[in-house]
């Protein structure tokens, strides 16, 4: 019998030169180089997981931003009312030709400051993998507001000399801006910062213009071009929507998502975040129903709309009790009440504040906005701050990959459309 007989019959066997063998096994001679057997399973190989991307963002360099942010805010608030202090008055027909520098200063300061309000929603974890309290962080953002707004009180009690700091509307209003940062900020985190905005802003607006005709009775200036108005923010809110399942979908085709399951809790994931979405543009939408019936019953004349904006900062500082009652009893089963509510309360304290601030210098500005260049015109100008929030979202976070070519269509798409949509509503609704 030959030498290569002999080996093929030990190797029919179940071992070969004592290596164990089975029918997948693969026997490779010994080569120039090692002077040894590879043995080795002939399994399907596995698919190559997807190496992990190093963060796009810290967060120190998180807060840096923020902290830039808020001091642009600061400065073009110190500069809106210091022109309008020198001013001639409000026009008498509000426009771009008549705004000045207070109306663009005003609106230019909004639409950063809105596109820039969730950047604290993007906190990453600490060292201990912890991230900031949603209901403690709302906390923070209520207080924020408060800071922001405590000008407006003091101005209302001794410049002017009134008391009329608080009604229960102004309460009600800042229940109101709690629940759509808290759904924001849900958002956000589930879907990105690039996402998120363009969703609360197209549904709000929606919502807006449904609760202003049907409750309040506001006349349609043109029922075909609002109906228009409305059918391309839905196609924008679509079109954000789509580019998401996109995103996913290339995803699971890159290999991001071995497993089904994988995919199906990163579809819910996606799902989630949309629906938080619509939930903050539902309640944004009635943000000014409160301001509003105060109109209704003190009449639009400036010291009204300064008391209301009062009664608002004082009615968010009204909330924090509660919302802190609410985490107290949240972590009722737990030994340690006091210290655990204390450490929750150092990492969410900073990044609630911030949010608050940068909201409340946005809303201030816009106020401004609308009255120098109307309501036409300076309403969709605020809401290009949805294009600052996607520049932050896709260059800042990188929660969006633009370079995929769908993606990029359909997040161009959406933009657009809710740009458009905003423009035709304020025109003809």
């Amino acid at each position: 019998m030959s030498e290569k007989e002999s080996l093929g019959k030990e190797a029919g066997g179940e071992k070969y030169l004592g290596i164990p063998l089975s029918e997948h096994t693969s026997i490779k001679m010994p080569n120039s180089n090692y002077n040894s057997f590879n043995v080795s399973e002939n399994t399907t190989p596995a698919r190559t997981p997807v190496t992990p991307k190093t963060p796009a963002y810290t967060a120190d360099s998180l807060r840096r931003a923020a902290a830039y942010v808020v001091s642009i805010g600061v400065v073009v608030c110190v500069l809106v009312t210091y022109l309008e202090a020198h001013s001639k008055g409000l026009p008498e027909n509000p426009g771009p030709a008549s705004a000045g520098a207070v109306g663009w200063a005003a609106v230019f300061g909004a639409l950063f400051l809105f596109g820039s309000v969730g950047l604290m929603f993007k906190e990453p974890p600490d060292d201990e993998g912890k991230i900031p309290d949603p209901v403690i962080f709302q906390a923070f953002n209520a207080a924020g507001i408060f800071v922001a707004g405590l000008p407006i009180i003091v101005f209302q009690m001794f410049y002017m000399e009134s008391t009329d700091w608080f009604n229960v509307l102004g309460l009600i209003g800042a229940i109101d801006i709690i629940i759509v940062s808290f759904w924001a900020s849900l958002s956000t985190q589930l879907i990105g910062y690039a996402m998120a905005p363009s969703i609360l802003n197209g549904v709000g607006m929606v919502a807006s213009f449904f609760l202003g005709k049907l409750v309040f009775r506001e006349p349609v200036e043109n029922f075909w071009g609002a109906t228009q108005a409305i059918v391309v923010l839905i196609a924008g809110v679509g079109f954000i929507a789509g580019t998401q399942m996109q995103a996913l979908a290339e995803k699971s085709r890159d290999g991001h998502h071995a497993h089904e399951a994988d995919f199906r809790k990163e579809l819910l994931k996606e799902l989630g975040g949309l629906g938080a979405g619509i939930m903050a543009g539902i309640f944004d939408g009635g943000l000014m129903v409160p301001f509003k019936l105060h109109e209704a019953a003190h009449g639009k004349k400036m010291v009204s709309t300064l008391a209301y904006l009062a009664s608002f900062s004082t009615g968010t500082l009204m909330t924090m009790p509660f919302l802190y009652g609410f985490a107290f009893w949240r972590e009722s089963k737990s030994r340690k009440i006091a210290r655990s509510i204390w450490r929750k309360t150092q990492r969410s304290a900073l990044p609630g504040t911030i949010t608050g601030v940068i909201w409340a210098m946005g809303n201030f500005l816009s106020v401004h906005a609308t009255k120098h260049l109307g309501m036409s015109i300076g309403f969709p100008l605020v809401q290009c701050g949805i294009l600052v929030a996607a520049v932050w979202g896709a260059f800042f976070f990188k929660d969006l990959d633009l370079s995929r070519h769908k993606v990029l269509l359909l997040f161009v798409a959406g933009l657009a459309s809710l740009m458009c949509g905003a423009v035709l509503l304020a025109s003809f609704g």
